[in-house]
């Protein structure tokens, strides 16, 4: 009769906590989010881009939030994990940047 309790309590915690696949589906779909939001220079385009990103990775905006609330809770690695998206963000930004040319600058330098 133990071994039923114990089987029953650790499939309801597992069935309740996120999987490590279910962590970086979010982290990954956090960081796209960052990149058209900054990428993007008027907000209700970006609005439209990033729910097309959520739907199109399986989330609603709901969903999405509780997620960020779920794990954020654990600050420490959420901290840990938000440190190495920016870092992976900030060079997916310089690439985007590179590949844009600069239009303000004039062709005919002095």
């Amino acid at each position: 009769m133990k071994n039923i309790f114990w089987i029953i309590l650790i499939g309801i915690f597992s069935a309740c906590s996120p999987s490590k696949k279910d962590e970086e589906k979010f982290l990954n779909t956090y960081r796209e989010v960052l990149v058209i939001r900054e990428k993007t220079l008027v907000p209700e385009i970006a609005n439209v881009q990033v729910k097309k990103l959520l739907t199109d990775s399986g989330f609603t905006v709901e969903e999405f939030y509780k997620n960020f609330k779920y794990y954020s809770s654990n600050s420490e690695h959420f901290v840990s994990q938000l440190d190495s998206l920016r870092q992976h963000t900030i060079e997916q930004i310089k690439m985007l940047k590179k590949a844009i040319p600069d239009t303000s600058k004039s062709p005919v330098q002095k």
